[in-house]
């Protein structure tokens, strides 16, 4: 049965403020957020966007949809695929891949950071209560 409970958008990072991250490009019209992240993080994982995609409950096609977008997003792709040999293929994450997964983290980082600094002025909000204000 699905809850029906109105949420607030994004993710909890503190009581009371929900945020989303991406990460986006010079152009503005192609990003990395939390849900490409998953599928890099599982691909690397796994070797293999078919079986990442499993793991995600998603299907093969919206996977590989999802790879494309993220080896357009800058100037090398982030996933590659790896010819077959005694073992048979599989799907590497790149040098580049590696490199936006640590910089999403650090971003996540950032953001829960500043998350925390301004917890305190949030619950003096929600009581209703005036006080200093961090910009």
């Amino acid at each position: 049965m699905r809850d029906n409970t109105p949420r607030a958008p994004g993710d909890v990072l503190v009581p009371g403020l929900h945020a989303r991250l991406w990460l986006v490009n010079g152009e503005g019209d192609n990003w990395v957020g939390i849900g490409r992240v998953q599928l890099l993080r599982a691909i690397e994982q796994t070797g293999s966007i078919r079986q990442a995609a499993r793991q995600l409950g998603m299907s093969y096609k919206r996977a590989w949809s999802l790879v494309e977008a993220l080896n357009a997003l800058g100037p090398e792709p982030m996933v590659v695929k790896e010819a077959g040999g005694r073992h048979g293929g599989g799907t590497v994450v790149t040098d580049y891949g590696r490199a936006t997964l640590a910089l999403y983290a650090r971003m996540e980082v950032h953001l829960r950071r500043c998350a925390e600094a301004i917890e305190r002025d949030i619950a003096r909000w929600q009581r209703g209560e005036k006080g200093e204000h961090h910009d």
